[in-house]
């Protein structure tokens, strides 16, 4: 914002001013509250008087008094993956339609990252928060974070947060996935998926679905073809 336009804004009593009402009735008429108090002659007026004078209202300063924010925190590991783009564009969308802001951070799967990415959304004080799980480190802190602002895990979930969850059926995904290679003929199929050091609890379903389509078929399981990814 330039100085000349941080300079010039137009405050409420502004335009409660030049409308000739108190601060009072124009914060009414255009935050839409309390109408039975306005009349709508009245409110029209103030909206087009508003208007002109280019009045813009104080988010923050509106959050602060009503105790909310209106930022929506979202955490995810990465925003590359094939289907987070369009996580991401429904997750704005619906905020959009909320009258929230969002805040995106992306962690690069490291957990120091999504500590210290975690603790900015708190500073900022955001009314809730969208996690994609990268890791179980930092399981206690969310565990801590829950308990005053609400979490949703998607994708990769812990049962030991309380919070609601977003998940798709990754059993089944690996299994189909097999199932359709084995059914194609093949039978030396490899699986890499996020176990061993990289564990996540999607990774561990979906290998539970790879082994059972494996064993359903009668075939060997090489233990060199599962590869922690």
């Amino acid at each position: 914002m330039s100085e000349k336009l941080r300079n010039n804004r137009v405050r409420l009593k502004d335009v409660a001013e030049a409308a000739g009402v108190s601060s009072c009735t124009a914060s009414r008429a255009l935050n839409g509250t309390m109408l039975n108090k306005v009349s709508e002659e009245t409110r029209q007026r103030i909206i087009e008087i508003a208007d002109s004078m280019g009045y813009r209202p104080n988010i923050m300063a509106r959050g602060l008094a009503k105790k909310r924010t209106n930022l929506l925190g979202v955490l995810l590991p990465e925003i590359q993956t094939s289907f987070l783009p369009q996580t991401l564009e429904g997750i704005w969308h619906a905020a959009e339609e909320a009258g929230m802001a969002v805040l995106l951070y992306a962690t690069d799967w490291s957990t120091k990252k999504e500590e210290n990415f975690l603790r900015q959304l708190l500073e900022w004080q955001v009314d809730a928060i969208i996690w994609f799980p990268s890791s179980y480190e930092n399981i206690d802190l969310f565990k801590e974070v829950e308990q005053n602002t609400p979490i949703i895990q998607i994708f990769n979930t812990f049962e030991e947060l309380k919070s609601g969850k977003i998940i798709l059926d990754n059993e089944k995904g690996g299994y189909l996935a097999t199932k359709h290679l084995i059914d194609k003929g093949h039978t030396k199929i490899a699986h890499f998926a996020a176990i061993g050091n990289h564990s996540t609890p999607a990774g561990e379903e979906r290998l539970e679905g790879y082994l059972r389509a494996m064993k359903e078929a009668n075939l060997p399981i090489n233990k060199h073809l599962i590869v922690d990814s």
